[in-house]
């Protein structure tokens, strides 16, 4: 079992302990966290609490939890940058952050210079300082940033090897994105190149790349074609994600190449 331990801090004064242990400690996962309060392995100044027991500043808050899943790591860090191997079912930015836990290890704030959706695992570049951020920001506008993602997807896409081209429309209300054959108001154009790397009993290991990062893209985009990620019940396909017995998306950021030519790999966990 490893042992996490922070004070809860006066932003997090008369919150549940299940929510101040979601904020302190990004690396848990939700269900980890869950599981944790129901083992009765978190404990409040001492104490086995319950989720639902009120914080106050300066409470010492602990959970005691085992590596059931990949946590996140930092897998490189200078004076200006940090490339974080970000976990499943963490956001970028926000509460219980890529951002959060980078900043609680730095000991200062961070930047995230680009996103990754919550539920696609691996590499994710923070700043430590804004102008590092603004630098960064630049070059993913002119496209001098290289990112690569592998997923398992359903069946096999024909041709081996494409880049498919077409519109994408975000409802932010609804968190939902639909793919358009023809570009209509309001969409925008998107790009994902794609190539088999290999297929066994109906599913597919891809390789993809993005020139266009919008949000959803390679998941919608893929569904559009009829090859939906293994697991994504948003815009894939729930029947065969529960044949499998498979809960997490199978969609993983393996390489982030900067605009200085440094290159960082990650292998995908599936």
């Amino acid at each position: 079992m490893i042992r996490y331990e922070a004070a809860v801090p006066e932003e997090l004064d008369r919150t549940s302990a299940a929510e101040a242990a979601a904020e302190l400690f990004p690396e848990l996962s939700p269900r980890q966290l869950r599981e944790a309060f129901r083992a009765r392995d978190v404990k409040l100044n001492g104490k086995r609490v319950p989720p639902e027991t009120q914080t106050a500043a300066q409470d010492a808050l602990v959970v005691f939890s085992g590596e059931a899943e990949r946590p996140a790591e930092i897998l490189f860090e200078d004076k200006e940058f940090l490339i974080l191997v970000k976990r499943q079912g963490m956001p970028t930015q926000g509460p219980g952050s890529a951002e959060t836990l980078c900043a609680r290890r730095c000991g200062a704030p961070v930047f995230a210079c680009h996103r990754l959706d919550a539920q696609t695992g691996g590499l994710l570049l923070l700043a430590k300082t804004e102008a590092a951020r603004d630098e960064a920001i630049e070059a993913f506008a002119q496209r001098r940033v290289h990112k690569t993602y592998r997923c398992l997807v359903r069946g096999t896409p024909e041709p081996a090897e494409k880049t498919l081209r077409a519109w994408l429309l975000k409802d932010a209300q609804a968190a939902h994105v639909r793919v358009l054959d023809a570009p209509q108001k309001g969409a925008l154009p998107i790009e994902t190149r794609y190539r088999v790397l290999s297929e066994e009993g109906g599913l597919s290991r891809l390789e993809v790349e993005i020139p266009t990062g919008r949000t959803h893209q390679i998941r919608a985009q893929l569904a559009h074609i009829g090859h939906p990620i293994l697991g994504d019940d948003k815009y894939g396909d729930r029947a065969l994600n529960r044949k499998y017995g498979v809960r997490a998306q199978r969609l993983w950021a393996v390489r982030l190449t900067l605009w200085d030519g440094r290159a960082f790999e990650t292998k995908e966990p599936f």
